[in-house]
């Protein structure tokens, strides 16, 4: 399996909710809320390497600027 990290900004106050929003969709391993420069650390698989582009595009609103 290939896995990635996914750094994510949201809307002021809205960590929690989205990090809970992605670690239910598939290919996501976990979505926690964090501090600092991001507000939510993505931590995605995939297998082969090629699904792990695809998994991120297909999520493009949430996966801009990676």
């Amino acid at each position: 399996m290939v896995e990635a990290y996914v750094l994510v900004q949201t809307d002021v106050g809205r960590a929690d909710q989205v990090a809970s929003a992605l670690a239910e969709l598939d290919g996501v391993l976990a979505a926690d809320a964090v501090t600092g420069p991001y507000d939510v650390v993505v931590h995605i698989g995939a297998r082969p390497v090629d699904d792990l582009g695809a998994l991120c595009w297909a999520r493009s609103p949430w996966c801009r600027g990676s």
